[in-house]
């Protein structure tokens, strides 16, 4: 059998004649099969591409399963079993931990309420980690802001790392809870523009963990500059030099071997050198002034 098909149909438990949708476990015995390449003609010929491919099937399987919790959630089946609550069953019966039980559970429920997001798990567009963000702040007292945004904000984490899928969303649910208390009887004052922060800590051996958040305003002027120093950093690079003023990542150039996030740390580093070699010595009053390009025009 192709791995896919062994994949699509996740089996173990006993179908509910509540749901007309089966989702299945996948055995220890399967994913021996799939992983030692028993159906070897099957197996795509680069191992990256398996195991990505593999990964994705398995989410589907996972929204399958999902779909299945939710048709039974729906019909109260747990009370076919004299069991009091879904968790109750889903821990006995599945044999998960009591906080695995309730993600399942919080999983199916959002992901009904939310059918933007399953599609985008079906899709591949978002991983479950990075759908998880989204749903623990898609509470239903922010229903109506999730319908309203939902969209926009799957396109804006689609290809973020998980950390910075948490802070979108936490940002999201902050603004709209503003939004909430804007429209009720006592509105809170105006929300103020967010205040530029910076932290450095300094982690083994020197090096140094940079963290932060910059407001709208600030973070075009620190974008545009880090485009253009990474341009200048990196040899070779052909492109339209228009896309730097809306601070657009430059091409890599072909053989440069590192990442993007690399070549943008080389970039901060590149501006900061710059401004130290090119400021004023510090004046009598311990301030700095820099150097500025000016002409001087003498009229007789």
């Amino acid at each position: 059998m192709h791995y896919k098909h062994m994949l699509a149909i996740v089996g173990g438990m006993h179908p509910w004649d509540v749901c007309d949708k089966t989702a299945w476990f996948l055995t220890a015995a399967d994913i021996d099969m799939l992983v030692s390449g028993v159906d070897a003609e099957f197996r795509p010929a680069d191992t990256r591409d398996a195991v990505q491919e593999l990964w994705h099937t398995m989410q589907i399987g996972r929204v399958n399963l999902l779909d299945a919790i939710i048709c039974w959630d729906a019909a109260d089946a747990h009370l076919l079993d004299g069991s009091r609550t879904p968790t109750a069953w889903l821990r006995h019966r599945l044999r998960v931990s009591h906080t695995r039980a309730v993600a399942l559970l919080q999983q199916a429920r959002g992901l009904r309420d939310t059918p933007q997001v399953r599609d985008a798990l079906l899709t591949g567009e978002l991983s479950f980690d990075q759908a998880d963000q989204l749903l623990h702040v898609f509470t239903t007292a922010r229903a109506r802001y999730v319908e309203r945004d939902v969209d926009m904000l799957i396109d804006h984490i689609a290809t973020m790392p998980i950390a910075q899928c948490r802070i979108v969303a936490q940002h999201w649910a902050a603004r709209v809870d503003a939004e909430i208390l804007a429209d009720s009887d006592n509105p809170p004052p105006p929300v103020e523009p967010t205040i530029s922060e910076l932290r450095l800590g300094e982690i083994l051996d020197g090096d140094t963990i940079i963290e932060g958040v910059l407001n709208a305003a600030d973070a075009v002027v620190v974008r545009t500059a880090l485009a253009a120093a990474q341009r200048l950093g990196t040899p070779a690079v052909t492109g339209d030099d228009e896309a730097l003023e809306d601070g657009v990542t430059p091409p890599a150039a072909p053989g440069d071997p590192r990442t993007p996030a690399q070549q943008r740390a080389d970039a901060l580093v590149l501006i900061a050198q710059f401004f130290l070699d090119h400021h004023d010595h510090a004046t009598p009053d311990g301030s700095t002034s820099i150097n500025r390009a000016h002409v001087n025009v003498v009229v007789n």
